[in-house]
């Protein structure tokens, strides 16, 4: 039999389809559909009680095959999204054809999901992953491997989307790519976080990067998920002009919310050159006076230690941390209504000054 739902925005043709969801999973038929994403979006949206979707549109093709076996079920399924858009105005993220295909066994006498093929492709990454999941009905113990390969500068770009506030201060170039291996226990209630027991690894790496008024140089990134924690070993990325900036640290999932510790000391910046930009996007947030510089010289270092901060609101009731930012040498030409109030004591306009901190 066939059974077909028709609306403005979506369709949706089931056939011949048999599904039952008691303790052991069937499922026989074909499902298939499409959709106007702006449309299903709007009707979730109010569905749920919010008042406004997020900026997405595109176009969503689906199709579910699904066949009974003695012991289980085997899945296919394919996904298609083709001109997707997030966002308004300017700042769109486009992206032109993305594409899923999901392809799973599930065993019932083996409590296990076969995994055959889990296939990613987009202009964004393109994403392979396949393995198996045993003790499915309780701990789900993973045993994946998979590979990757990312764009930056599709991933800024959607960054920049979702979060405005960094399209003039972050740029990423280059790709990164690498295999991964997930295994262990995803689903352990009695501990927290419950996947504590999942450990993985993955390589990630830039050809350069701009960020808060810093040039970067290539960089490499091994970050590893263990006990419940991501620990970003510290590395040492070159700075344009001289200098290094060292990114790293600990994301603990351990805690109530997740929090990013970097226990020890860490210089974080070192003998950085002192530019205009650097002083706009950076040294301004922990003194105004750097955001009004025409001309800079001097060099900057940052060390920090003993950081904890919750990812999450709870950053504004408990944090800790503390951190010293020494400036060497520092010269600026000042702009803007601080260089018209040198004016006013007599000092011209456009000079290099000393600063004393």
């Amino acid at each position: 039999k066939t059974a077909q739902l028709d609306s403005s925005f979506a369709r949706l043709t089931a056939d011949t389809l048999d599904c039952r969801f008691d303790k052991q999973l069937s499922a026989s038929g074909k499902v298939e559909g499409q959709a106007d994403l702006a449309g299903l979006l709007d009707v979730i949206w109010r569905v749920i009680g919010n008042d406004k979707p997020p900026a997405i549109a595109g176009h969503l093709a689906f199709r579910a095959d699904g066949n009974s076996t003695p012991d289980g079920a085997r899945l296919l399924s394919k996904w298609a999204l083709d001109d997707l858009a997030v966002g308004a105005g300017e700042q769109v993220f486009r992206e032109k054809q993305l594409r899923l295909t999901a392809e799973s066994a599930i065993q019932h006498s083996q409590n296990t999901l076969d995994i055959t093929r889990f296939a990613l492709e987009s202009g964004l990454m393109t994403l392979r992953l396949g393995g198996k999941i045993t003790d499915l009905s309780e701990s789900r113990r993973l045993a994946l491997k998979g590979e990757y390969d990312g764009s930056w500068q599709a991933i800024t770009a959607l960054l920049h989307e979702l979060v405005p506030a960094t399209a003039r201060t972050v740029s990423i170039n280059g790709s990164s790519a690498g295999k991964f291996e997930v295994v262990g226990a995803a689903s352990r209630p009695q501990v927290r976080p419950a996947f504590r027991d999942v450990t993985t690894s993955l390589g990630i790496q830039w050809d350069s990067a701009t960020a808060y008024g810093l040039d970067l140089g290539k960089a490499s990134f091994q970050p590893e998920l263990k006990q419940g924690q991501i620990t970003i070993p510290f590395s040492e990325i070159p700075a344009r002009g001289g200098g290094l900036v060292r990114l790293g640290g600990v994301v603990d999932f351990q805690p109530g919310d997740p929090a990013l510790v970097i226990a020890r000391r860490a210089t974080l910046m070192e003998d950085i050159p002192v530019t205009p930009e650097l002083g706009r996007h950076l040294l301004s947030r922990f003194n105004p006076v750097f955001g009004g510089m025409s001309r800079a010289e001097g060099m900057t270092s940052l060390f920090v230690e003993g950081i904890d901060l919750p990812l999450s609101e709870a950053i504004t009731q408990r944090s800790a941390g503390r951190g010293r930012l020494d400036l060497r040498d520092l010269k600026i030409a000042p702009r803007a209504l601080l260089a018209e109030a040198l004016a006013l004591g007599g000092l011209g306009d456009g000079e290099l000054y000393t600063v004393r901190v």
